[in-house]
């Protein structure tokens, strides 16, 4: 099992974390107007659980008051809309040529969980061996959603990072991945292939197997704990964590773009090659992690890592979702979340397929 987590952790930094990424950066747009499709509802909590929820060490259920749901969850489509979805292009592309073996595509979902077993960082993957391609996408943290698998909890509705926290508590350890992945699918309608499940803090193991990564910041950066100045910053592992993590000042966009900064640092050390003890370092860091959870196969594994050498950077793509798709909500009870508009199931299929709309 340890060795498989060595494999795994390793194949996927080489393959979906690349060097030179097309990014495309916005923030959200106080001022747009969306399309309400569903009306929004309270939230409620059981009695009989609300204790139970309280009592947990991360806050699972989020008090949204009456903030609206502006997207028509996938599952709850008519049929006049599901006819309309058939126009809209597939994520199972038809094959056309053969790399490493593979002539199929797959859609994967990285999650990167903090300390309150929580989703920080949910990222889709479209790897694609026909042409080939990798196109992702990131899924903000705070999309407020409605929430399906656990409504006998009295949960209908909560950030989309919580489902995995909700998976892992109510479900059982190992649960997270799929309880998101399922959430995905009900409200964009985006079917998971599989899924990898990395903890933020172990990365910092891994930074400081290979000696540090170096990053360079066009400003400076900053929160209440650190401070990350304009220009070349050489960071351990724990200084990386920290930049990754950051929430103050700015905005859950902006940290997307610090975590794809670190992961490329990461992806460019590894790939420029390694001294042997540096390698033997990294190795030794990525057996001792007993936290990485996947459902991949290791032919899945050596596939991806073969096409990370033959794949050109021009042909790997990361976006975001942009900022007149979405708008900020204040809950009653002063919680921040934004809520997807009606576009964003089919922007975020279309970029899986390298066509957004």
């Amino acid at each position: 099992m340890r060795k498989r987590h060595l494999i795994l952790c390793f194949c996927l930094l080489l393959a979906l974390l690349p060097s030179a990424c097309i990014v495309q950066t916005t923030l959200p747009s106080d001022g747009s107007t969306p399309l309400a499709l569903t009306p929004g509802t309270l939230v409620t909590i059981n009695p009989e659980f609300y204790e139970l929820i309280q009592s947990l060490p991360t806050e699972l259920a989020e008090d949204a008051g009456d903030a609206p749901i502006l997207i028509t969850p996938a599952a709850l489509q008519t049929e006049s809309d599901s006819e309309a979805t058939e126009s809209t292009p597939t994520i199972s592309p038809t094959p056309q040529t053969e790399v490493c073996g593979r002539s199929d595509a797959l859609t994967l979902l990285i999650l990167g969980i903090d300390e309150n077993a929580q989703a920080d960082a949910i990222r889709l993957a479209r790897i694609d061996f026909s042409k080939p391609e990798i196109n992702l996408v990131a899924i903000p943290r705070d999309f407020f959603v409605s929430v399906v698998g656990f409504e006998k909890y009295g949960i209908e509705k909560g950030r989309i990072n919580a489902t995995f926290g909700y998976g892992e508590y109510f479900l059982g350890a190992g649960n997270g991945a799929k309880s998101l992945a399922e959430n995905l699918a009900y409200n964009f309608g985006v079917e998971v292939d599989h899924e990898f499940v990395l903890h933020l803090a172990e990365i910092s193991g891994y930074i400081d197997a290979i000696g540090g990564v170096q990053v360079t910041l066009d400003a400076p950066v900053s929160d209440a704990q650190n401070y990350f100045p304009a220009g070349v910053n050489q960071f351990d592992g724990e200084r990386a964590v920290a930049f990754m993590r950051i929430r103050e000042y700015d905005s859950d966009f902006r940290r997307i773009d610090r975590q794809t900064m670190v992961l490329k640092a990461l992806f460019d050390k590894v790939r420029s090659g390694l001294l042997p003890a540096k390698a033997f370092n990294l190795i030794v860091a990525l057996l001792k992690d007993d936290t990485t959870q996947s459902d991949l196969t290791l032919s899945d594994l050596q596939s991806f890592y073969c096409l990370s050498q033959q794949i050109d950077k021009q042909d790997i793509h990361v976006r975001e979702i942009p900022g007149e798709m979405f708008h900020t909500y204040i809950t009653p009870g002063g919680g921040w979340v934004l809520i997807p508009h009606a576009e964003v199931p089919d922007f975020i299929r279309g970029t899986l397929t390298n066509s957004p709309q």
